[in-house]
């Protein structure tokens, strides 16, 4: 009988004529589900004019193909079962066999939804027993479209052993639970792509119809223009860059820490970051297929823009209801713990938790928190299937009635001061309670018979927060601390990887929450992926488009709203800046044109220097080569002056700079702009994108290297452009132009012999190309290898110049021993700055035998306070004030005034300290 019927439908299938001119949606097919209990579209193509009759399960349903050829008709509502044959005829026709009624699911999102069963935790297992004949699945071939596609490539199959094995292992955890409790079929279409922004799932509608996403299509052009050149560097150190992402994965898993980011291509045409990109080319063609709901699993890829992620996310989820319906059921991951960061305070990841949790606002959202079953050392976690389970709770819940307990996590409420204590309120809070639970970080299981609760922290008004105890009330947690005794904000789980216990009945844990609003690490990185990459933190433009990465860009934004609200802190400041930019106005553009010497390419274009060291040869009768007298400055180097006139344009740029951010007044921006272009992009005057010829020394012709250094202060000059992004006097055009300069100089700091030599060196020159690359890589978009640098940096120079009791002892053996470590020490800070933007913490790395940036400094302060004589070698007098601003910066990174007060010793201290209200809110 089962040959017969068999036989029967095979011919079903054989089209009554030959090419079949009806075609249906490509999204049917054999082995479908389709949505019980609803109304179901079902679409194809056809002749013009031609009639389309569709029949399945008894109903007949018929509609005209359009002037494209388009037809659709809806079904009515049908009860789960099946097997079904599907028909839709019209000069020939077309049939689908084997069709279930049930519940179907669209499950997107990212890399953690594309994660495969056979990469899950007991694949084997989970692989052997997966044969549920009922429950089908649909793989939506990854495509980017630049406009909506009618049509993608996938094939209905049923869950077995061979199929499931490389299906989305959270989307087939979750129907299995479905498919278990409720007793029905299910369809699950799972359409994700890893490493993918949200933008790049939105329609071009959706993005076009709010402004604050213009920075989004405006970033993308940029890196369309950009891409040639990007990808030719790339593939120049494609190599290399693959070889240092091995040693460095090989080191983070040595340490029990996440693996950094795998080198990625540009951003370019067809990249998988273009926005509207996968909409076009996973969604759309799936648009308006009936579903029950949508199961989400992203945001990683927009970590770095929490703030703007809190309006982007619900966007994208009020567009995909404009496509289906208003009432379209959406749940989704909230991100899980990973150790990516071990300062609680600067967790992006924790904000892009709380974006998430913001998007609860909308109706008919729900949220599956896994804080306490991610991985801190994978981004990817294994464990996918209580990610399934607890989305299927959700759905069960909240759509199907058929919970006995709280479906959803405790959600914070609201708060309330009581005294020195203070009171959360909880929603899906019953049976609320501290869990044992294993610590994120060493895998100990905290016992006892009633475990505290773990993972709050609470602050006052000075915004310093601090570990708290908890006591649960009822459904509600009391949480104080005795070292705060007027409480303003509580946070819980704030951290990429926290340690935290609190659930309710149902073993679900509370959602990470905090009670304040204030300024947020993500504030300014608005721009959108298309500049970064999936796990950049770097920042990005605000609504104004301010970008800088070595100078917090969200101290900046206080410094100036303190400054323009009129404080007393600041009259001195705004004073000498307004008088210096005024001064700056009358500066005229500088150039490598201006120097009386030709390079020896026969170019003034190009920039060329003396070695400020080196003299002639007194035992030789021409004085060739020259030789090195250490810390004795030749004047015969003034007579290349490329080197001064780069310092004082930047220095003047940057003064301008300020001034028009702080200030107003368009002048300064208009003055900086002008010396920009002259440097860098006028043709008659610019600047060729090297330093072959930076401190040349006459009679030695070969490859130095040691000249790159001539142009270390291009990093601040780099922060200096993010201030003028927000002037129309820097135009679009300008910040093209300087860009594709920077990408052309990174490439040849990074393939040149003279790059690749000092890229070498042991001590501070070393330090500060490092600086360098990595400041110009993240302001040309290249967050992947800003990151590889930054976190190489961490062998290549902490623990390589740093000793276990602080001292530099290739700068100590130097005859300008203290100014060389200062020197080096700020370049150092400058990393740890750069790194705190990257997401790669220097400040707090050590060695086993204690090499650190805290151990330098650490040395540094009896000589700071005047307890000790520089005893070693020092010609000329040192720089001290080039270590006042990286003291503030010390304090604020590690916690401790100590750092302050030694700034407060330093000569001019009482200057300085006016002069660092520019960049920082912290004073000694």
């Amino acid at each position: 009988m089962k040959k017969i019927v068999s036989v029967f439908l095979l011919s079903l299938l054989i089209p009554a004529s030959g090419a079949a001119a009806v075609r249906l949606a490509s999204v049917f097919g054999d082995r479908m589900v389709l949505q019980r209990n609803v109304r179901v579209p079902v679409w194809g193509t056809g002749q013009k004019g031609e009639k389309i009759t569709v029949m399945i399960a008894g109903q007949t349903k018929a509609a005209v193909a359009d002037d494209a050829g388009k037809w659709m008709v809806h079904l009515d509502p049908m009860k789960e079962g099946g097997p079904h044959v599907l028909a839709a005829a019209g000069r020939d026709t077309v049939r689908i066999a084997d069709i279930l009624v049930g519940e179907v699911w669209l499950c997107s999102g990212q890399s953690n939804m594309a994660l495969a069963v056979e990469k899950a935790a007991n694949a084997e297992k989970e692989i052997a027993s997966a044969d549920y004949p009922a429950i089908r699945l649909f793989t939506v071939k990854r495509t980017v479209a630049d406009t909506p596609e009618q049509s993608c490539s996938g094939e209905w199959l049923v869950c077995d052993s061979s199929s499931v094995r490389s299906f989305s292992a959270a989307a087939y955890f979750f129907g299995r639970t479905l498919h278990r409790d409720l007793r029905v079929p299910v369809g699950l279409v799972h359409s994700a792509y890893g490493g993918t922004p949200a933008e790049a799932w939105m329609s071009a509608h959706a993005l076009d119809a709010d402004t604050a996403f213009g920075s989004i299509r405006e970033r993308w052009k940029e890196n369309l223009l950009d891409y040639p050149a990007k990808k030719k560097q790339f593939d120049a150190v494609r190599d290399s860059l693959t070889k240092q992402w091995n040693e460095a994965s090989e080191r983070a898993v040595r340490e029990g820490k996440a693996a950094p980011a795998r080198p990625q291509e540009p951003l370019g045409p067809g990249n998988r970051s273009t926005p509207s990109g996968l909409y076009n080319g996973m969604i759309a063609p799936i648009v308006p297929f009936a579903f029950k709901g949508v199961i989400w699993y992203q945001g990683e890829a927009n970590a770095g823009r929490a703030l703007q992620y809190r309006r982007l996310f619900p966007a994208l989820i009020r567009d995909w209801r404009t496509q289906w319906n208003e009432d379209l059921p959406f749940y989704y991951v909230q991100l899980p713990n990973l150790d990516r960061q071990p300062e609680p305070s600067k967790s992006g990841w924790a904000e892009l938790r709380e974006a998430q949790l913001m998007t609860l606002a909308l109706p008919g959202t729900a949220m599956a928190v896994t804080i306490d079953i991610g991985d801190p050392t994978n981004l990817h976690p294994q464990n996918k299937q209580d990610v399934g389970v607890r989305l299927a709770l959700l759905a069960e819940g909240l759509l199907y009635g058929i919970a006995k307990k709280e479906c959803q996590s405790p959600i914070y409420r609201s708060s309330a001061i009581e005294g020195s204590r203070v009171r959360i309120r909880f929603a899906n809070a019953a049976g609320l309670h501290a869990r044992e639970t294993k610590d994120a970080k060493n895998g100990t299981t905290m016992s006892g018979a009633s475990p505290a609760v773990t993972g709050f922290a609470i602050a006052g008004a000075d915004k310093v927060f601090v570990p708290a105890q908890a006591a649960i009330d009822g459904g509600d947690a009391i949480v104080w601390s005795d070292e705060v005794k007027t409480p303003v904000s509580v946070r819980y789980a704030w951290a990429d990887n926290p340690s935290c216990n609190l659930v309710n009945e149902s073993g679900l844990p509370a959602s990470p929450f905090r009670t304040d609003e204030w300024t947020s690490v993500t504030l300014k990185q608005t721009s959108g992926a298309a500049g970064t990459r999936a796990t950049a933190n770097t920042p990005e433009a605000s609504a104004a488009g301010l970008r800088t990465f070595i100078r917090d860009p969200r101290e900046l934004e206080r410094v100036r709203a303190s400054m323009r609200s009129g404080s007393n802190d600041y009259q001195a400041i705004v004073k000498a800046l307004r008088r210096e930019a005024e001064k700056a106005l009358t500066v005229r553009p500088v150039s490598v044109m201006q120097k009386e010497m030709v390079p020896p390419s026969g170019s003034k274009h190009d920039y060329m220097s003396m070695g400020k060291y080196w003299w002639p040869d007194p035992a030789k009768k021409d004085g060739l080569p020259y030789i090195r007298r250490d810390g004795e400055i030749n004047p015969e180097s003034k007579k290349l002056p490329d080197h001064d006139l780069l310092a004082a344009m930047i220095k003047t740029v940057s003064t301008l700079s300020y001034a028009s951010y702080y200030l107003g007044g368009e002048q300064y921006a208009d003055r900086a702009a002008l010396l920009v272009r002259t440097w860098f992009l006028d043709t008659s005057t610019r600047m060729n994108p090297n330093l072959a010829y930076a401190q040349a020394v006459p009679g030695i012709d070969e490859v130095r290297g040691y000249g790159i250094i001539d142009a270390h202060a291009l990093c601040e000059l780099i922060d200096a452009l993010g201030l003028l992004a927000e002037s129309p006097s820097f135009t679009p055009a300008d910040r093209s132009g300087v860009k594709r300069w920077f990408t052309e100089y990174l490439r040849w700091l990074r393939e040149s012999r003279d790059g690749m030599k000092e890229a070498g060196a042991p001590n501070n020159h070393g330090t500060w190309y490092d600086v360098q690359v990595a400041s110009i890589a993240m302001y040309v978009g290249d967050a992947g290898l800003a990151r590889a640098v930054l976190a190489d940096s961490r062998l290549r120079r902490i623990a390589s110049q740093i000793e276990p009791d602080g001292t530099q002892p290739r700068e100590l053996a130097r005859t300008r021993s203290l100014g060389y470590t200062l020197m080096n020490l700020k370049a150092f800070t400058t990393l740890a700055l750069l790194g705190e933007r990257a997401g790669v913490d220097l400040w707090h790395y050590e060695t086993t035998d204690g090499r650190s940036i805290r151990k330098a400094f650490d040395y540094m302060l009896p000589y700071i306070r005047g307890e000790k004589k520089w005893e070693r070698q020092q010609i000329g007098e040192a720089k001290w004030s080039d270590l006042y601003l990286p003291l503030l910066d010390a304090s604020r990174a590690f916690n401790d005034p100590v750092y302050t007060e030694a700034a407060s010793k330093l000569p001019d201290a009482a200057k300085l300290s006016q002069y660092s209200r520019l960049f920082t809110t912290i004073h000694p």
